[in-house]
This record gives C-alpha cells, sequence and structure tokens, in this order.
C-alpha cells in the first residue's frame, strides 16, 4: 500500500504561483515554512511521497494523478482536513478521474461537525465512505463474508 501526503504549500515564498482562491482568501504557506510540514505524529517513513499542492484541489494543483497512474493505483483512501474543503474536492475530482475513492469518516475533520457531516452526506453516490475500523477490517479480508 503506498502512502502519499499531501500539504498546502506554495512552491515561492511570495505565494506567487497560488491558485486564484487561495490568493483572495489570502493563504499562503511559503516554500519551506513549518506549516507546510506534514505533522511529526504522521511524518513520512522512508521515501513515502509529499506532494506541496498550491490550491484546494489535489488533482487540479499537483500531479498526483500522473503519480496515480505511473504506480498503478486505481483506488484511494482519503483522510485529512478540511471534509467540507479539500476532501470533498478530492473525492469528487478523483471520481470524475476515473478512481475509486473512499473517504475514512473518522479520519477527516472540519471547523464544525455539522460541516463535517453535512459534507459526508452530500458526497457523490460511487464515493465510498466508512469507519476506519471497517476499512482494515476490509483491507486485511477479516470483514469479508467468506470468513463469517
Amino acid at each position: 500500500m503506498e502512502v502519499i501526503y499531501t500539504t498546502i504549500e506554495s512552491l515561492t515564498q511570495d505565494g506567487r504561483d497560488r491558485s486564484l482562491l487561495h490568493k483572495l482568501a489570502r493563504l499562503n504557506v511559503p516554500k519551506g515554512s513549518w506549516g507546510g510540514r506534514v505533522l511529526s505524529e504522521i511524518a513520512p517513513v522512508g521515501d513515502e511521497i509529499v506532494l506541496p499542492k498550491t490550491g484546494s484541489g489535489v488533482f487540479n494543483a499537483t500531479i498526483l494523478e500522473y503519480l496515480l497512474r505511473n504506480i498503478g493505483i486505481e483506488a484511494l483512501i482519503v483522510v485529512g482536513v478540511l471534509t467540507d474543503q479539500c476532501i470533498d474536492m478530492a473525492l469528487r475530482d478523483g471520481a470524475d478521474r476515473g478512481f475509486l475513492m473512499i473517504c475514512a469518516s473518522d479520519a477527516c475533520s472540519s471547523y464544525t461537525e455539522t460541516r463535517h457531516e453535512d459534507a459526508l452526506r452530500a458526497q457523490y453516490r460511487p464515493v465510498k465512505i466508512a469507519a476506519t475500523a471497517d476499512l482494515v477490517l476490509e483491507l486485511t479480508g477479516k470483514g469479508t463474508d467468506a470468513d463469517s
């Protein structure tokens, strides 16, 4: 299983490379700054990939699709923040691009529980929404009917 991290981080110090949305929102995380790092508690191990993104949409603002196709990945489990912004966009864009998109609902968050829950309810029908424990059981083969 491949783990790929994305962070919001400009490719430049002044953020001139940011999306218009990030410019209007005055969201700039300068290249190399603390705010663009992955949290130490979940830091990448070995040669895990970290993609800085300069817009809300990971598929639009990075080379993620290119990487996934090269690696041969067809299904993604998405976690992170914010459920009603970056996560929502990743799930929808990934599904539109032909990937099986899965959201670990208890591994995402937003500013409020209401915003989080509303975003999950509004998700595309083909996007799978599941709790982390259920996904672990499914991935390990312990949650299949064959084991019953």
